[in-house]
């Protein structure tokens, strides 16, 4: 039996429109595998940096009850200190001078810079930790708050 010439015809229209059909799939298959790859990386600097500045509240929860309220307190003043080096102990903490990070201090083998911003009131410090990173040419940040009060 023989095909008429719009048979063919329609044939190949359905093959084009098929070809068409999957390659629209595939790229859009291709363009989330590539956001999603994208994301997961995000999420793991995003991570680090929150684990940063944690670690930084950590250090002055330690020392909170390592120094006591008032050796804590006194030890401390209303301004940002460049926290890239935990202070390992007390005497450590308490020689702490206040300063912001310049622009290469980071925390060592990685590209995170880490500020604690303190607010001292009578009867609380506050301490803000912040940690950034650049992203391409985007500076970005995690921040945690902690607020510590004399307990009676």
């Amino acid at each position: 039996m023989k095909k008429s010439k719009q048979q063919s015809g329609q044939s190949l229209i359905e093959v084009i429109l098929v070809t068409v059909v999957v390659a629209t799939v595939l790229t859009a298959i291709a363009a989330s595998v590539s956001m999603s790859a994208k994301n997961t990386s995000e999420n793991k600097k995003r991570s680090m940096a929150a684990s940063f500045a944690q670690e930084t509240l950590e250090v002055f929860q330690r020392e909170r009850y390592a120094l006591g309220w008032s050796s804590f307190q006194s030890s401390l003043v209303d301004d940002t200190y460049c926290f890239n080096t935990l202070p390992a102990d007390s005497a450590s903490f308490v020689a702490s001078s206040p300063g912001e990070c310049g622009d290469e201090e980071v925390i060592v083998g990685t590209t995170y810079g880490r500020e604690a911003i303190l607010t001292i009131l009578a009867d609380e410090v506050k301490v803000e930790s912040i940690v950034t990173w650049m992203d391409g040419n985007l500076e970005k940040q995690v921040e945690a708050e902690q607020t510590f009060k004399e307990i009676n």
